[in-house]
């Protein structure tokens, strides 16, 4: 006669755990991109100071570097070495200072020519003026140009010079920015 093997207890059924690990590998890896990307962005605005102003470290051929002669600025070479608009910061109005800030905020050599912008921290009507006075050495060059309104600002047209007109060395940039019976110089320099 055949043994009857005795009722063995069902057994429960087994939930596979390579599953459940894979999933929990994933949400991890997850968390640490999110986690990453939300360093690598807290790294970007560090860079940014209380001005508004990048901190990068870019280069370029040409070093640029500005000043305001007002003490209400607060302008400095990475400004314009980052070749960026700088923006409107924060704080009082800029149109009751006395004198007229701004900042040089490019001024690099495209093509044949020594191109330079400003923006100026004052917003100014179209009939003020602006004068770049370039000196190297025994030479000097001056030009003038009009003015451009922005929302809250505002620019001088802009300069282009032939690099021509200009011998190879530092220039002492200086623009006489006047309108709205006031004044104010924007200085920096330019090296070719």
């Amino acid at each position: 006669m055949p043994k009857i093997k005795p009722d063995t207890p069902k057994r429960k059924m087994a939930i596979s755990r390579r599953p459940i690990l894979v999933v929990i590998i994933i949400l991890i890896i997850a968390l640490i991109a999110l986690v990453l990307a939300k360093v690598l962005t807290n790294n970007a605005a560090d860079n940014v100071t209380e001005n508004g102003e990048r901190s990068d470290n870019t280069t370029s051929q040409t070093t640029t570097q500005t000043e305001s002669t007002s003490p209400n600025e607060a302008t400095n070479s990475t400004e314009a070495a980052s070749n960026k608009t700088p923006k409107q910061y924060e704080g009082e109005n800029a149109n009751n200072y006395t004198d007229l800030t701004g900042a040089i905020t490019y001024a690099e050599v495209s093509g044949t020519d020594l191109i330079i912008r400003t923006t100026i921290d004052q917003e100014l009507p179209t009939s003020a003026t602006c004068t770049l006075t370039a000196t190297s050495g025994n030479n000097s060059i001056t030009e003038q140009s009009g003015i451009i309104n922005n929302p809250s600002s505002s620019s001088c047209e802009g300069f282009t010079i032939p690099t021509s007109r200009l011998s190879s060395g530092t220039w002492q940039l200086e623009i006489k920015v006047t309108g709205n019976n006031k004044s104010g110089i924007i200085t920096g320099e330019v090296t070719l």
